[in-house]
């Protein structure tokens, strides 16, 4: 999924040529041999070394760790995916197979995954420990002193100086073009001619990339929750926060229509009493059933985007949440939604990197040569136009702005060409990949076709509609890659 909180968006400008067939100096990459181990109690993983620089083959190296769960029945070959993020543990990700991909496609596939350079087990980029996590996520969102938006400012800097001084050369190299030549390596390991894959949300980016990229390697190509990474900087932002805005419009609406509506009776009482509520945390932090840590603005901004994704039974989970914190005047469950999303756990250790790998990836490849001044104009737009989360998502550019390095490798410019059908899904009222994303990318890609999923959540398949899960499963399932199985292009699922 691609969580903007408190982070700007992606994209970049400049152009790769198409990769060909590996070259030389690539072979003893190419040559490696997978030795497959049992890990994570039902996953088997290897893992793999990739150049840091492909532009520089015979220097520094890293390590990428792969999984592997094997197929309920008789594998006809192997499924790569992706979670998103970016960031995201691939290797987390495959562990939970049963809620990720249809029972026909378990018994069918290998699902293979892996975790991205910079993240978790693949040489990551460590910037924080965990209570620096902790104090780096705590810093007011929606900053509205002086003070405050000085330490907003400030943590910035400070997230940049701590990845420098942890690896600086690793920051540099963690571009979507380079997880995708990593991801390429990983295709010719497994013995695979053509490349099978299910990219989800910032996912789907990467599977774009590798398309661009190597194009002769594309077999059965899902793309869901689908990125445009043809918008501007600017623009995926401000389409991103009018879906996440769009989001919280419906969730207030829905609340007022329920007997237990947390917020109140009607529209305009129920947006008035969420903004006051969080108006009361910005000035004093709630009490939780841990007394040393209360429930903060920042958390309880966290704990409300967080169920916006959520298509089934997420919209309850907040409403219960936000009554036991206005009603009940505790907010232990808006912060188990909160550690939820950020996947911190009981014991206050963080289960990944990826709250700062977002940033190390999306900034990398972040569009043009934004600036801390472009991003403050940007966000006294986004504030007007947005009562719910106008100051959210109008300081959420700040890091990516001051961000220090771009990508040698760019995706903006990048053009996917002569490559099989692939299947683009995307959800109607998605807050984080907003549909006209989905639709745009349709027409960039020859011979794509589109479905789109009515209603809310982040992507579409397996989150319980029958039917984008039978036209997923069907395309998976082609005999052919060049002829797929494919529903006419708009088909619309319940």
């Amino acid at each position: 999924m691609i969580r903007r909180i408190t982070l700007a968006l992606l994209l970049v400008a400049s152009a790769i040529a198409p990769a060909q067939a590996a070259s030389t100096s690539l072979a003893k990459f190419y040559d490696q041999i997978l030795v497959w181990k049992k890990c994570e109690q039902r996953l088997e993983c290897a893992t793999f070394t990739v150049p840091l620089d492909y532009g520089k083959p015979s220097g520094r190296t890293i390590s990428i760790t792969a999984a592997r769960n094997k197929a309920t029945g008789t594998s006809r070959g192997n499924l790569v995916l992706n979670p998103g993020g970016p960031g995201g543990s691939g290797v987390d990700y495959i562990l939970d197979a049963q809620y990720i991909v249809s029972p026909a496609i378990r018994r069918q596939f290998d699902l293979v995954s892996f975790d991205p350079r910079g993240v978790k087990r693949s040489t990551p980029l460590k910037c924080f420990t965990d209570k620096q996590t902790d104090t780096f996520l705590e810093v007011d969102q929606t900053p509205d002193t002086t003070a405050e938006q000085q330490v907003f400012v400030t943590r910035a800097k400070q997230l940049i100086t701590a990845c420098q001084q942890r690896d600086a050369e690793l920051m540099r190299h963690l571009s979507a073009a380079e997880i995708a030549r990593d991801m390429d390596v990983l295709r010719a390991l497994l013995g695979d001619e053509r490349a099978n894959y299910l990219g989800k949300s910032w996912g789907s980016t990467l599977g774009e990339v590798y398309a661009a990229l190597f194009p002769q390697r594309v077999g059965l190509f899902v793309l869901d929750g689908a990125v445009d990474n043809k918008r501007s900087y600017v623009a995926g932002s401000q389409d991103q926060a009018r879906a996440f805005e769009t989001a919280a419009q419906r969730f207030i609406a829905w609340c007022a229509k329920q007997r237990n509506c947390a917020l109140g009776r009607s529209e305009s009482t129920a947006r008035t009493t969420l903004l006051r509520f969080f108006k009361t945390l910005d000035a004093k932090p709630l009490k939780t059933q841990n007394a040393k840590r209360p429930l903060t603005e920042a958390q309880a901004w966290t704990a409300f985007i967080g169920p916006l994704y959520v298509r089934n039974g997420g919209w309850d989970w907040l409403n219960e949440s936000l009554d036991a914190a206005i009603s009940g005047k505790d907010g232990t469950a808006l912060q188990e939604i909160n550690d939820w999303f950020i996947e911190r756990n009981a014991r206050g250790q963080y289960t990944n990197n990826a709250n700062t790998a977002i940033y190390a990836i999306n900034c990398l490849d972040a569009f043009g040569a934004q600036t801390l001044q472009q991003a403050r104009r940007e966000r006294a737009a986004t504030v007007k136009q947005m009562p719910i989360l106008g100051q959210l998502f109008g300081w959420g550019d700040e890091a990516c702005a001051a961000w220090p390095y771009r990508a040698q490798n760019p995706v903006q410019r990048l053009q996917v060409k002569n490559v099989p059908p692939m299947l683009i899904l995307g959800t109607e009222y998605d807050p984080a990949t907003p549909i006209q994303w989905a639709r745009a990318l349709q027409t960039q890609i020859p011979k794509s076709v589109l479905v789109e999923l009515s209603g809310d959540g982040h992507t579409a398949y397996a989150v319980g509609s029958a039917c984008v899960d039978r036209i997923v499963n069907a395309f998976l399932l082609s005999e052919n890659v060049t002829t797929p199985v494919v529903p006419k292009n708009g088909t619309r699922c319940e």
